[in-house]
């Protein structure tokens, strides 16, 4: 279950409403929510540009912990979380309704209760020259 990977990886923090600003200032609210009892979870991000929502599972083929959800846009992203060092990081591909792909890793790290930092990477979080930006999101009360 995804609630017992969420255990094992210490990071019950994650779930939650955080809020955010994109690097151009614009309000950016993320959140983390289980379902199922804890097999799955639920991801929601809204912005002033676009809106998205995920589904989160353990593959049972696998062991991996999937990612797959649309924005508001039509892109459909897929991704795969893992250990990233200091965090939790999400590799993911999304297919943009122009045709093309693009890969991004978001690396979520905590720093105390109530603050967590998001660092999104073109390409694979451990090339650290790839770095796109960073949000610094707190915890809604």
């Amino acid at each position: 279950a995804l609630a017992d990977k969420l255990g094992e990886a210490g990071a019950e923090w994650l779930l939650g409403t955080w809020n955010g600003a994109d690097p151009d200032g614009q309000p950016i609210t993320l959140t983390y929510g289980q379902e199922f009892d804890g097999q799955a979870g639920t991801v929601h991000m809204k912005s002033s540009e676009m809106e998205f929502k995920a589904l989160i599972a353990v593959d049972p083929n696998t062991d991996e912990v999937r990612q797959f959800g649309i924005a508001s846009t039509g892109a459909l992203m897929t991704g795969a979380w893992g250990d990233e060092g200091a965090g939790l990081a999400l590799e993911a591909t999304w297919a943009m309704v122009d045709g093309t792909r693009q890969k991004l890793t978001y690396a979520h790290q905590w720093v105390d209760s109530n603050t967590m930092r998001v660092i999104v990477y073109d390409g694979p979080w451990w090339q650290n020259d790839t770095k796109k930006f960073e949000i610094l999101f707190k915890r809604a009360s």
